[in-house]
């Protein structure tokens, strides 16, 4: 047996009308409370006039969005964030980006947002056994969020499985 359910549209402009830029790679906490998602609009929120892809909170228990802007000390000239992931409790975000958006060359790295905190941190090293990172993705978080497991691959271009330890 099927219900009807229910469809809530999230990526909107905050007063109903057409965002600037369509959004991608949503990911939902087990609970179903969070929900988060990439976009390059900057009129989902108010607080959002950077022009990049930032990663966007829906909470559908306050129906409220809000936006975390990809910000870490390594980022120069807005970095480009891909790929959140969320934990189960919505306390951690997981995502990819790429500190210069303005380097098309530039490495892609893992990077962990903490909602009591709300500072993100680089997870992944600079190197490798076999050389500099080229690109990093897909991360996934534990359900308990004490893990999160990514693909890297080195300059050689052959991608590894690495898994990250968060109270280590």
């Amino acid at each position: 047996r099927h219900s009807t359910g229910e469809m809530l549209r999230l990526s909107t402009h905050y007063n109903d009308t057409e965002f600037s830029h369509g959004s991608a790679g949503a990911d939902i906490s087990a609970d179903g409370r969070y929900i988060v998602f990439i976009s390059r609009s900057n009129n989902l929120v108010h607080s959002d006039n950077n022009n990049a892809k930032d990663i966007f909170i829906y909470d559908m228990h306050d129906r409220t969005l809000s936006v975390m802007e990809c910000s870490h000390p390594d980022f120069i000239n807005r970095g480009s964030c891909h790929g959140p992931t969320i934990s189960n409790n919505g306390e951690l975000i997981a995502y990819s980006a790429v500190p210069d958006k303005t380097n098309f060359n530039d490495n892609s790295h893992i990077y962990l947002w903490d909602k009591q905190t709300g500072t993100s941190k680089r997870i992944t090293p600079k190197r490798m056994p076999r050389g500099m990172i080229k690109y990093s993705s897909s991360a996934t978080i534990s359900d308990d969020g004490k893990f999160i497991t990514y693909v890297a691959t080195a300059s050689d271009g052959i991608p590894e499985i690495f898994r990250y330890d968060v109270e280590a």
